[in-house]
């Protein structure tokens, strides 16, 4: 069975229905709830903190659903901030062991430490980078159980038209 797209999905190369919004740095900082969403599906997905570089990797392979900019762009996550900089390889950190304790750290914290009720979550800006990455991957790779995330910025009811809405046969590309 071909999938039909309309106009507008056929130009952006995928069904809109099919893709997700990218989360934004901003609405991590302000979302301690999508924060605490973010962490607890990592925790449930019971990957050892030394597996999840990897981890990461299969899942933006495996993913459900495309990324999406604000513009509707397709974009892909940015896998390169769980690697070592330019700076830092010139400059010999990566050389050692030591950066990559530095990820399985942020990795144990972030993913594999479960996050108790009465503590309110947040992301440093030093973090950002690598929490946006594997906010973007958990959105991708499953659908259903972020369906109910908390995302603020994105309007549920603003009146526009969906991104992917056929109004009659003609507007069909089949």
């Amino acid at each position: 069975m071909k999938q039909q797209l309309c106009k507008k999905c056929l130009f952006a190369g995928t069904c809109l229905k099919c893709a997700v919004y990218e989360v934004i740095p901003k609405e991590v900082a302000k979302n301690p709830q999508l924060v605490r969403s973010v962490r607890t599906l990592a925790y449930k997905q019971s990957v050892s903190y030394s597996s999840w570089p990897h981890h990461a990797v299969d899942l933006a392979h495996k993913a459900k659903r495309q990324l999406m900019n604000r513009k509707h762009e397709i974009v892909n996550p940015k896998l390169d901030v769980f690697l070592p900089t330019d700076w830092e390889i010139d400059a010999g950190f990566a050389d050692d062991d030591k950066f990559y304790h530095r990820i399985e750290e942020w990795f144990r914290h972030v993913c594999c430490t479960p996050l108790p009720d009465h503590v309110t979550p947040y992301v440093t800006e030093v973090g950002m980078d690598r929490f946006k990455c594997l906010a973007d991957l958990l959105l991708a790779a499953f659908p259903e159980e972020t369906a109910n995330w908390p995302r603020r910025g994105i309007a549920s009811n603003d009146n526009a038209k969906p991104p992917c809405q056929v109004i009659n046969d003609n507007d069909l590309i089949r």
